[in-house]
């Protein structure tokens, strides 16, 4: 699959100068916006054989779309390598090309608006590298999906609905905010929590995730965290979100 980079010129360009090319930004189709990258030499074509023709949905709530296009991203680019996927010149030349719909879809108010600093959030990482990943909405999607996705698991994506709630962005933010959960046997532990807690009836809001993470840290202050199974971990943080035993 041939898909468009930008190149570091032209992301420092673009970002800089966002509110000199807001009309571009703003029509709904990207014709005039490809001319003016392609004529300053700001995209680079580049073949990525391993990865699939992906379609984002761009109708819909968001509660639900947002779940559907993580599925379909990760699904179809689980083999891009997280480094790829942290690069800032891959998603903003995606977004200014193959998926310049979705951003208009999933930021519709940004546009109507004409905030300079949300635009450069929909199309860059305007918000420092590792909080972008997860700010921005299409390199969300991709991270969203690498942080839930357990091959071990009937549906890979079963943990994905505990996220992908309310506030999609702020959440991710959230879950991603400490370093621990790098490590997938510790954000494992902590989504499983969250998805038993729902499965039993009750709705996971943002300060039972944000007790789960000070929990979470304060045990990685009297041990080293990263030699705790799965399990362990589970069993060390479960008295946040259920009685005691």
């Amino acid at each position: 699959m041939e898909l468009s980079f930008m190149t570091q010129a032209g992301v420092d360009d673009m970002k800089t100068h966002v509110e000199e090319h807001a009309e571009l930004y703003r029509c709904a189709d990207n014709a005039a916006m490809l001319a003016h990258l392609q004529g300053k030499g700001y995209l680079e074509k580049m073949e990525m054989a391993e990865l699939s023709a992906v379609e984002l949905l761009t109708e819909g709530d968001f509660a639900a779309t947002d779940i559907q296009n993580v599925r379909r991203l990760y699904g179809a680019w689980r083999t891009l390598a997280p480094y790829t996927a942290a690069d800032e010149r891959f998603w903003a030349g995606l977004s200014h090309t193959l998926f310049w719909r979705y951003i208009h879809y999933r930021k519709d108010k940004d546009f109507a608006e004409g905030s300079a600093a949300a635009l450069r959030s929909d199309f860059f990482f305007a918000q420092g590298r590792r909080r972008s990943l997860f700010v921005n909405p299409l390199a969300r999607l991709w991270w969203a999906g690498y942080m839930v996705f357990d091959e071990r698991r009937r549906d890979p994506f079963e943990l994905l609905p505990v996220l992908a709630q309310e506030a999609f962005a702020s959440q991710l933010v959230l879950f991603s905010s400490s370093s621990l959960m790098s490590r997938r046997e510790t954000r494992f532990a902590v989504l499983t929590l969250m998805e038993r807690f729902e499965r039993e009836g009750n709705k996971v809001k943002r300060e039972h995730l944000q007790a789960l993470l000070s929990r979470l840290n304060a045990l990685s202050s009297l041990t080293l965290v990263d030699m705790l199974s799965e399990e362990e971990i589970e069993e060390r943080l479960e008295g946040v979100l259920f009685d005691e035993k």
